[in-house]
């Protein structure tokens, strides 16, 4: 039989994936995004890789890392980092986003990723 701690935080898991569904579902507005700033982090090892460019290596043990979403916040960044590792990586981005197949792929990707967040409307 579960003991009463596992079920309060069970019953805690739960609510924070009833609040996190009920959230997915609201129409959103996104007031200020930048294109390269929106990239998905797959995509950008990936293009990192077809056109020979080192990302700094915070950004690869982010991508390394594994997270359990049953046991972690669902409202909370779960990659943190500092303002100053932003900037590094983010000064690695038109180096890996330098041709008009990758533009079509990164807008194509946070366009889709925003219809899966379901935002209305989002100026990018």
């Amino acid at each position: 039989m579960p003991d009463k701690d596992n079920r309060i935080e069970d019953a805690n898991i739960d609510s924070l994936h009833h609040l996190h569904n009920f959230c997915k579902h609201l129409p959103k507005v996104e007031l200020h995004a930048h294109l390269n700033g929106s990239i998905r982090q797959h995509t950008l090892v990936e293009l990192a890789n077809e056109r020979n460019v080192t990302l700094p290596a915070i950004f690869l043990l982010h991508e390394a890392e594994h997270h359990d979403p049953d046991r972690e916040a669902l409202f909370f960044n779960t990659k943190p980092r500092s303002l100053q590792e932003c900037f590094d990586i983010f000064a690695h981005i038109p180096k890996c986003v330098n041709d008009l197949t990758a533009l079509r792929r990164i807008t194509h990707e946070v366009l889709e990723d925003s219809a899966n967040d379901n935002t209305a409307y989002i100026e990018l």
